[in-house]
């Protein structure tokens, strides 16, 4: 069963698609003028798919929707559209955009990744989209990095 607060995914795309628009302001690259909201409607029941395959294989009950998976899952297929155009640029950025936004919500529970981490975690997500499986991480390795950590309680606090 899934069940959705749809004023929360809503508010978790609008923030990533702010996301989106200040990445522009910092460095130049105007993501929001390739992503409408057909595309990004198209992401999300891309992400609401997986999350009913995930339900389903592994008989549980989804009760509300996760902002790693959310992220994690629209990004990767942003970032597949923008590979199939030909715009490696812009697919690395919207990668870029969802780990900082997921960074965010680590300090949130006062959890930390650290930049080389991430760094290494999109050029392996990169790696999956531009066909090299072999030293790739897909869409849902790039959900559970940042997941793990959240659910760590070994994790060490950020300091």
């Amino acid at each position: 069963m899934l069940s959705f607060n749809a004023n929360r995914v809503k508010s978790i795309l609008d923030v990533f698609y702010d996301d989106c628009y200040a990445y522009q302001k910092k460095k130049g690259l105007d993501l929001c003028r390739h992503i409408n909201a057909e595309l990004l409607e198209k992401a999300f029941d891309d992400a609401f798919e997986n999350y009913r395959q995930y339900s389903d294989k592994f008989g549980i009950s989804i009760k509300s929707e996760c902002a790693f998976k959310i992220l994690s899952w629209t990004a990767y297929f942003l970032a597949d559209e923008f590979i199939e155009r030909k715009m490696p640029v812009e697919a690395g950025a919207i990668l870029t955009v969802a780990s900082n936004r997921m960074k965010i919500l680590l300090k949130q529970e006062n959890k930390d990744i650290n930049k080389s981490s991430i760094e290494k975690t999109i050029k392996m997500v990169f790696c999956e989209l531009i066909n090299k499986p072999e030293i790739g991480l897909g869409r849902n390795g790039f959900y559970i990095v940042f997941r793990t950590i959240a659910y760590n309680r070994n994790v060490l606090p950020r300091q």
